[in-house]
C-alpha cells in the first residue's frame, strides 16, 4: 500500500495513467482519495475496486473517517483575508479541497458504472457524492461564524456538481427520482445567484440554458428527457427565434418554484 502526498512528479504520471477519474482494467495501478493525499494500490496484489468500492456506502464511510473530523472551517479561499502569497493560503485552499475530494471520486465512480451498465451501482454511487456534499454544506452552517451566511462560505462550484449529481439521479433512477430534477433546478440557482454575487467569470448563457432545461423537465413532471427538451427548445429557436422573455432573461432565484 503507497500513499502519496503534495504535487509530485510519480503521482501525476500515475494519475495520468490510472486515476479514479478513469479506472482502467489495463492499468497496473488505482488511486483512490485519502483526505489531501492519494492511496495508491497496485493490482496485482490488490484490487480496491472489486473489495471496496462494490459496498454501498464505499465512499461516505471513507469520508466520514478522514474528513469529516477534521475540524477545519477556517473561511474558503475566495472568501479569505489572507494574501494569495502566503503559504497558508496554500494550506487553506487544499483543505477545502479536500473537503470534497471523495464526492468528487464517488461521482467518477457513478460515470464508470454507466459505461459499464450497471445502473444499480450508479445510483449508488451518485447519491454517496451529493451526501458528502450535503454533509460538508450543513458542517459549515454549523461551524461558520454566525454573522456569516452560508451562500457566503459555500463554494459555487458545490452547487453546480450537486445539480449535476440530481440530473444523473433523475435521468437514470427512473420514476422514484423525478424530484431530483427539481433539486437539481434549485442547486443551479443557487450556483448562478453565488457566481454572480462573487462576480464569477462563467458561460451564463450556457447555465442559463441549463435552467431553463430543467424547468421544461418538471413541467412535464418527467414525462419529457432532457433531450427531448433541448430538442424542443433548438427547434424553437429555429423556427421563431428568441422570443421576449428569452432577450429579458433574468437571473433564476432559488425560490422560482
Amino acid at each position: 500500500m503507497i500513499f502519496i502526498c503534495g504535487a509530485d512528479k510519480d503521482l501525476e504520471e500515475i494519475e495520468r495513467t490510472a486515476s479514479y477519474n478513469k479506472r482502467s482494467r489495463d492499468s497496473e495501478f488505482e488511486v483512490i482519495p485519502w483526505g489531501h493525499c492519494d492511496q495508491i494500490f497496485i493490482k496485482s496484489n490488490y484490487t480496491f475496486g472489486e473489495r471496496d468500492l462494490a459496498k454501498a456506502g464505499s465512499f461516505i464511510e471513507r469520508h466520514n473517517t478522514l474528513i469529516k473530523s477534521s475540524g477545519w472551517f477556517l473561511a474558503p479561499p475566495f472568501s479569505t483575508r489572507i494574501p494569495l502569497h502566503l503559504w497558508e493560503f496554500e494550506i487553506n485552499n487544499l483543505m477545502w479541497h479536500m473537503k470534497t475530494r471523495l464526492a468528487r471520486a464517488a461521482f467518477d465512480a457513478g460515470e464508470e458504472a454507466l459505461d459499464n451498465e450497471d445502473i444499480d451501482m450508479a445510483l449508488i454511487n451518485f447519491d454517496q457524492s451529493y451526501k458528502i456534499y450535503r454533509t460538508e454544506q450543513d458542517a459549515i452552517n454549523l461551524n461558520k461564524p454566525k454573522w456569516v451566511r452560508e451562500d457566503e462560505w459555500v463554494p459555487p462550484e458545490w452547487h453546480r456538481n450537486m445539480a449535476l449529481i440530481h440530473t444523473r439521479l433523475a435521468s437514470h433512477g427512473g420514476p422514484n427520482f423525478v424530484n431530483s430534477y427539481k433539486i437539481a433546478r434549485i442547486e443551479m440557482a443557487a450556483f448562478l445567484e453565488s457566481a454572480k454575487r462573487l462576480r464569477r467569470r462563467i458561460p451564463w448563457k450556457l447555465e442559463l440554458q441549463k435552467i431553463k432545461v430543467l424547468d421544461g423537465v418538471i413541467a412535464s413532471n418527467g414525462a419529457k428527457t432532457i433531450a427531448d427538451v433541448e430538442k424542443e427548445l433548438e427547434a424553437a429557436e429555429n423556427i421563431g427565434g428568441a422570443d421576449e422573455s428569452d432577450r429579458k432573461q433574468h437571473l433564476p432565484y432559488t425560490n422560482d418554484l
